[in-house]
C-alpha cells in the first residue's frame, strides 16, 4: 500500500482516504487501480519528513550533522532529519509500505556522541515504533532509507509513497 501524506488525506494506488472522514475517493485514470480494498490509514498526527537524497547517517561517526553523500553507495539511500523525543513522542510510528526497501534507525545520545554499534536494517513492509526505551537511552533519532540499487532518480514523491511517519 502507497500513500502520499497531504495534511488530512493519504492519496495512493487506490484513492484518497480523507483520515478525518474515512471517505475514500476512487482514483482516476481506470485500468485495475482502485480494486484493492483500502487499509486503515495509521491513526494520529503525519510527520513531515525533511528527506535528504543520496544520503545516509552513521550514528557511530559521533556527529548529528554528519551524513555521507556525493557517492556511489549513498545514491542507495534516502536520509530523515534528525528527530528529537519532541517531534517523534513515545508511540510515534515510522511505516515502511513496500518490499524490496528497507529502513534503519540511527540513534545518538548527544549531538556529539552516537550509540556504540548501529541497529540492523529493517525489511519492509514493516512498521517501527517509538518507545520509552528510545528516549531513554538517546536524545536523537534519523532514519535510512534504502533499496540496495540507484535511488538517485527518485522523487521525493515516490519516496513518501514508500515510508511515512504518524505521531500519537
Amino acid at each position: 500500500m502507497y500513500f502520499i501524506l497531504n495534511g488530512a488525506t493519504f492519496t495512493n494506488h487506490i484513492g484518497t482516504i480523507d483520515i478525518t472522514t474515512g471517505t475514500v475517493t476512487p482514483p482516476t485514470g481506470g485500468g485495475s487501480e482502485g480494486t484493492d480494498t483500502p487499509i486503515n490509514p495509521p491513526s494520529g498526527t503525519p510527520v513531515p519528513i525533511n528527506w535528504i537524497k543520496s544520503a545516509y547517517y552513521k550514528c557511530t561517526d559521533n556527529d548529528i550533522t554528519k551524513y555521507t553523500s556525493g557517492n556511489e553507495t549513498s545514491k542507495k539511500f534516502w536520509a530523515t532529519q534528525v528527530f528529537t523525543e519532541n517531534d517523534l513522542p513515545v508511540g510515534s510510528t515510522i511505516t515502511l509500505t513496500t518490499t524490496g526497501y528497507n529502513i534503519r534507525k540511527e540513534c545518538w545520545i548527544s549531538a556529539t556522541q552516537g550509540a556504540s554499534s548501529r541497529l540492523s536494517a529493517v525489511d519492509g513492509p514493516t512498521t517501527i515504533t517509538i518507545s520509552a526505551d528510545d528516549w531513554e537511552s538517546f536524545d536523537y533519532l534519523a532514519f535510512n532509507l534504502s533499496k540496495g540499487s540507484d535511488m538517485s532518480s527518485m522523487t521525493e514523491e515516490e519516496i513518501n509513497n514508500i515510508c511515512y511517519i504518524v505521531r500519537p
